[in-house]
This record gives structure tokens, sequence and C-alpha cells, in this order.
């Protein structure tokens, strides 16, 4: 889901990340493969909490979704990956985030015309969600057998 979208969007980020921020090519597709990453991880956390209606509501609304606490963990979690993986100053990265999360959501609510329901987000999600719950069970399961 996002990886398609991030691709369709991909030149226009490449593009304001080194106009707007000073990345150069190389810095700027890197940019664009962690937003990639950010953002899905963030939405199957989120799914994998249970916080589906705060997801949907994002999925739905876009930027307007801005005062959302899933919007805002999304965020967070994108300006913390572009600082640690990119080693970018906290300022740049926040700038960027305050770019590149609400034209991506708004991306994708003109897609889907901000009709996003749970089945819909349950089939978008199913595989990389229910791998992410795998993983979290496994985990916790082998802690018992010590």
């Amino acid at each position: 889901m996002i990886d398609k979208l991030i691709q369709q969007v991909s030149p226009e980020l490449l593009g304001k990340f080194t106009s707007q921020f000073g990345l150069n090519a190389d810095q700027a597709g890197k940019a664009v493969e962690t937003t990639k990453e950010s953002l899905q991880g963030s939405v199957v956390s989120e799914f994998t909490k249970g916080n589906v209606d705060g997801l949907l509501s994002v999925l739905n609304k876009g930027s307007g979704a801005a005062g959302n606490t899933v919007f805002a963990n999304m965020a967070n979690n994108l300006t913390g990956d572009y600082v640690k993986k990119l080693g970018l100053p906290d300022g740049i990265a926040e700038q960027m985030t305050g770019f590149a999360l609400p034209f991506i959501l708004n991306k994708f609510t003109g897609q889907t015309g901000g009709k996003v329901d749970k089945a819909d987000l349950t089939k978008l999600l199913g595989g990389a969600a229910m791998g992410s719950v795998k993983d979290k069970v496994g985990g916790f399961l082998k802690g018992f057998g010590k």
C-alpha cells in the first residue's frame, strides 16, 4: 500500500528534499526510502496495537487528521527515523516530516476518496500486520521456555 504510493510520489519527494531541504541526490533517495519504511512501520504498529479507528481517521482525512494521536505518532516516528538513519539535524528532520507526511497522506486520501473502512484496511495490511503479530507473539512465547 504505502510502498506503491511512495513509488508514485517519489519524484516529487526527491525534488522537494533536494530543493527545499538541501539534501544531495543520494541523501534524498535515502530519505524517500526512510519515509517508506517509517510510514509502513507506523501503520503496521498502530494496526497491531488495535488503533484501527485512529488509523482510519488519518487515512481518510489526510492532513486534516493532524490533531490525531496516530498522526502525531507517525510524525514522531518519521522525524526520529530521519535523525537516526540519515543523521539529519532535528530541525531539518521536523521540516521534512512537516512536508512529507501530509503530502503522502493527502495523496492517499485523494486516491481512495477518503473511504477506507476496516475491511479495506485489513486487506491492505493483512500480510504485513500478521507477520508483525506473529513476530511479537513468538518473541513473547520464547520467554516462557527459559
